[in-house]
């Protein structure tokens, strides 16, 4: 049987050896598991003609590149550092092949150091799970593959090339909260606390206010009404880019929704509506559409209302990931749940002031936590 097999070379031969043969092989499938290949004879085969029987011999000289490297962040920011190595003097990795993940381009450079930013300053891809690897190439172009063909990672982990699961990836919810009254407090007085301070800056809420976490959002496929040249298609939704950087970025972009298809890829005066953002200047400017720009449909009417929250869903999951349960611990001795609380403090707080702490949990299970004197 013939076979075009890919491999890697994972040592040079011991001292004293100068050949590899397939007896030195191990063929495996992607998982490590022997397919139980048969070695070809090592003499010649008869009454067969000698000339391409029995096994065939190459000389290898070059150790392999060992693929390694460390990773730290700031908020979803990632700088990865190559640390690889490679037995042989003076042959260093040349190239890094680096691949984030997140399907954004694999990155092939020569420097040590990568940094990709998975957030709303980079591929805008978190919050989320992403799997990323390295794969190096010595000076005598020794290198390997890092994924398979269907571009699943390579678990068995040839020499040249490694992997990290970096977890998830998010900056994650932050945690603030105000209580009422905020002095001349006794043991029978009723005080209010409000965890609506509390931001998940991962999915910026573009206008409104952010809905309860989880939610299911709208596609912004749909739109605020049904256009004015075809009627019953829902007018597109998109953006204005106001700083011509190609992505939209909350807060200087103008979130719009075309009020005419024909005129759909153009914001001329009374041609689109302004959703959230700034006024657009000039007019007739593109309306790039950008398919993470949704809202939440509380009614479920399948069109934009003016009360209802316009919302950047990062991930793109048709899902608002943001602060999924508020906790409450009052310091005496008693909890809840929810944005906004009373309780009653009739004792058990040391020197009559008890902490309180608010805890908050988004979709992803990442936690937040605030706390406050109460006298």
């Amino acid at each position: 049987m013939l076979a075009s097999v890919a491999f890697a070379i994972v040592s040079k031969p011991a001292a004293g050896t100068t050949v590899l043969s397939l007896s030195n092989v191990k063929i495996t499938d992607p998982n490590g598991v022997s397919l139980g290949v048969t070695n070809a004879p090592t003499t010649a085969c008869s009454p067969l003609p000698t000339v391409g029987c029995g096994q065939q011999t190459i000389t290898i000289g070059n150790n392999p590149p060992h693929a390694s490297f460390t990773v730290s962040h700031t908020g979803t920011s990632y700088t990865f550092t190559d640390t690889s190595t490679d037995a042989d003097a003076g042959d260093t990795p040349r190239y890094r092949i680096w691949d984030f993940g997140d399907k954004s381009p694999i990155l092939n450079t020569t420097a040590t150091t990568a940094v990709h930013d998975y957030g709303l300053a980079g591929s805008r891809a978190a919050p989320g799970l992403f799997n990323v690897t390295l794969r190096v190439v010595d000076n005598q172009g020794d290198t390997s593959a890092a994924r398979d063909s269907s571009g699943g990672v390579i678990v068995n982990q040839d020499p040249q090339h490694t992997f990290n699961n970096l977890g998830l990836v998010e900056v994650g919810p932050t945690s603030s909260f105000t209580f009422s009254p905020s002095s001349g407090i006794t043991t029978t007085t009723s005080v209010t606390f409000d965890g609506s301070g509390s931001s998940y800056p991962d999915e910026p809420i573009l206008a409104g206010t952010a809905p309860v976490g989880g939610t299911a959002l709208t596609s912004s496929n749909a739109g605020d009404a049904t256009c004015l040249t075809i009627t019953g298609i829902p007018c597109p939704v998109g953006f204005v880019d106001n700083n011509a950087n190609g992505v939209f970025d909350p807060g200087v972009d103008t979130v719009v929704r075309s009020r005419d298809l024909a005129g759909a890829s153009m914001c001329n005066a009374g041609a689109c509506d302004i959703l959230a953002g700034p006024a657009i200047t000039p007019a007739g400017q593109t309306i790039i559409l950008d398919g993470k720009i949704s809202w939440w449909d509380t009614n479920a009417n399948g069109i934009v209302d003016p009360t209802e929250p316009v919302i950047y869903d990062t991930n793109g999951n048709h899902v608002y990931d943001g602060i999924k349960t508020y906790s409450w611990n009052f310091g005496d001795g008693n909890t809840a749940t929810g944005i906004t609380v009373s309780h009653t403090f009739s004792g058990g707080c040391t020197g009559g002031t008890c902490t309180v702490t608010l805890t908050v949990t988004d979709n992803f299970g990442r936690t937040a936590s605030s706390n406050k004197p109460v006298r």
